[in-house]
């Protein structure tokens, strides 16, 4: 018993002085490279935003510039190839097919989306791995945002990159 408690003891110190990230960013690397992650294409303003605190997803923000109305086929969107699930799911709803969202002249829909599979492990999973908080790597993620203007559906594909500071 005295050796294990020396042994944790010992560990503490290896703990408490781990790499942690200063400062965590989010890179849009496709289909431009931009730091701001913003993509502004024909009528459609896509932004992406990252939060510290809720790091299994991210905020997207779409701002419709056309005169008349888009739709975001949430139902079709995807994150590395798996279905979507909002902020405000819980374990009855995060299997739901979601809805179209209207999206009317100047204004814009903000979502906080996530991996359907971070509701079926126990604790979430990063959105970009686990290491990165201790060793300073980056992940990238691939995200398909299909939005439907009046006669065609256009889906827009990004690969995300988060970046972790350590110095």
């Amino acid at each position: 018993m005295k050796r294990i408690l020396i042994f944790i003891i010992a560990l503490v110190p290896i703990f408490a002085f781990a790499k942690r990230p200063k400062n965590v960013r989010l890179v849009m690397t496709k289909p431009i490279y931009n730091e701001q992650c913003v993509y502004n294409d024909w009528g459609a303003v896509i932004s992406f935003e990252w939060n510290d605190y809720k790091n299994y997803g991210v905020t997207v923000s779409i701002k419709n510039e056309t005169d008349s109305r888009i739709y975001v086929e949430w139902g079709n969107a995807r994150i590395e190839d798996e279905t979507i699930c909002f902020e405000n799911d819980n374990s009855l709803t995060y299997r739901d097919k979601k809805e179209d969202e209207v999206i009317h002249a100047g204004s814009t829909c903000e979502r906080f989306i996530a991996r359907q599979s971070e509701f079926e492990i126990d604790g979430r999973e990063f959105f970009y791995m686990n290491m990165i908080k201790r060793y300073g790597d980056s992940g990238e993620r691939d995200i398909i945002i299909p939005i439907r203007f009046e006669d065609k559906t256009i889906d827009y594909k990004f690969s995300l990159k988060v970046i972790a500071d350590t110095e």
